[in-house]
C-alpha cells in the first residue's frame, strides 16, 4: 500500500485482491467522511449497497423492556419461516438465509409472529467480542414500530441476561434513530458500503 493518494491505494489493493481472488465479490465499507476512498471506489466501478447509521449500545446501561408474547426466538425447527421472510427482503446482502443457516449457532434470531407467520424478524450475530444486529426484516417491507420495539427488546434482554457487553447496529432508516435512542444506543457516524465483482 501507499500513502500517496486514496485512488492509488485503492487501485493497488484491487490489483492485489483481483490476482488472489479472481471472480470474488468484494465488499468495502467506510465512514462517509472518507470521501477520497469513496470517490476512488465509484471511479473503479464499485456500486453502493448500503448507507447506514452505526449505533453502539453498552449493555450494562440497558434496562429490561417488556416483550409481547408473539415475539419468539427462531430455532432450527422454525428457521424455514424466517428464511422465507428474509429471502424476500435481503436483496444482495451477504448474509442471505443460506449463509445464516450454515452458521446458525452464531446467530440469535427473533420473530414477531402473526397467525403463525413472521410479521418481522431481527437477526443478530455473535462475533465473539461483541454482538451485531445485521438487520430487521418486515413482511412486505412495511415497518411497524410495535414489531420493531418488540424484536429489539427481545434481543437486548437476552444479550444482557447472557452477560454480553456491547452491541452494534447499522440502522438504515432515519425513522429508526429515535427508537434506538430510547433503548440507549449511541450514534457513531454514517457508514457506506460498496461492492464489486473482481
Amino acid at each position: 500500500m501507499t500513502e500517496s493518494s486514496p485512488e492509488v491505494a485503492v487501485e493497488e489493493f484491487l490489483c492485489y485482491v483481483s490476482e488472489k481472488y479472481p471472480g470474488a465479490d468484494l465488499y468495502m465499507g467506510f465512514p462517509k467522511e472518507n470521501e477520497g476512498v469513496i470517490s476512488a471506489l465509484k471511479t473503479g466501478g464499485f456500486r453502493q449497497l448500503e448507507y447506514s447509521y452505526p449505533h453502539v449500545l453498552q449493555l450494562e446501561k440497558y434496562s429490561h423492556h417488556a416483550v409481547p408474547e408473539q415475539t419468539v426466538r427462531i430455532t432450527k425447527e422454525t428457521y424455514a419461516a424466517f428464511a422465507q421472510l428474509h429471502d424476500t427482503q435481503a436483496g444482495e446482502m451477504y448474509w442471505n438465509s443460506e449463509r445464516i443457516r450454515e452458521t446458525l449457532e452464531d446467530w440469535s434470531i427473533y420473530a414477531y409472529d402473526e397467525n403463525g407467520t413472521p410479521l418481522g424478524a431481527l437477526y443478530c450475530l455473535d462475533e465473539g467480542r461483541m454482538l451485531e444486529i445485521f438487520g430487521i426484516d418486515f413482511r412486505d417491507g412495511i415497518v411497524r414500530e410495535d414489531c420493531y420495539r418488540a424484536l429489539m427488546a427481545a434481543c437486548l434482554n437476552e444479550a444482557k441476561q447472557r452477560g454480553d457487553k456491547h452491541l452494534v447496529y447499522f440502522a438504515e432508516e432515519e425513522r429508526e434513530l429515535e427508537i434506538l435512542q430510547e433503548f440507549g444506543f449511541h450514534a457513531t457516524g454514517t457508514y457506506v458500503c460498496y461492492m464489486k465483482r473482481i
